[in-house]
């Protein structure tokens, strides 16, 4: 039931994207999933919060795991990611992204616009389970670039 759901979740991100682009086109359908994907990077965060039972992470690397799990969790089999967690940074490889390979899968004239939540989402997940910390992200390599994986570098500012 799980898979079927996260199934069912990417399809509906991706359907999204692509009938909202040909309506609106791709740069004012970019703009508006990234708009609509910060509220669901928040909310996806309060909600594991609240599985958790915890209102907040004990730290920086609390944040971090919280991350990983969540992402884990709600990611499945079409996300595939190392995490190398330190008190005061975080260092991600991904390797497989739903997002990108949807993105190559529609045979879409961009892949870049795939990107544009991972911009946020980690500085705005970290705010929601550490709020008011402040972080530094760096993407050292983007699949929609030419990287073979994604490296993504946050640092505790």
């Amino acid at each position: 039931m799980v898979r079927m759901l996260q199934n069912l979740a990417v399809a509906w991100d991706g359907q999204w994207f692509i009938k909202t682009s040909e309506q609106f086109g791709t740069d004012q359908a970019t703009t508006m999933n990234q708009t609509v994907g910060k509220s669901i990077q928040r909310i996806a965060a309060r909600m594991s919060l609240k599985a958790w039972k915890k209102e907040k992470a004990v730290d920086f690397e609390d944040a971090g795991h919280m991350i990983r799990g969540m992402l884990d969790w709600s990611q499945g089999h079409f996300w595939k990611a190392n995490f190398e967690i330190a008190k005061e940074s975080i260092h991600i490889e991904v390797a497989l992204c739903p997002f990108y390979e949807g993105a190559k899968r529609a045979k879409l004239e961009r892949t870049d616009h795939a990107c544009v939540n991972c911009a946020d989402a980690w500085s705005t997940w970290i705010d929601a389970f550490l709020p008011g910390q402040k972080t530094n992200v760096t993407h050292l390599s983007k699949m929609s670039e030419g990287g073979t994986t994604c490296l993504i570098h946050l640092q505790k500012a």
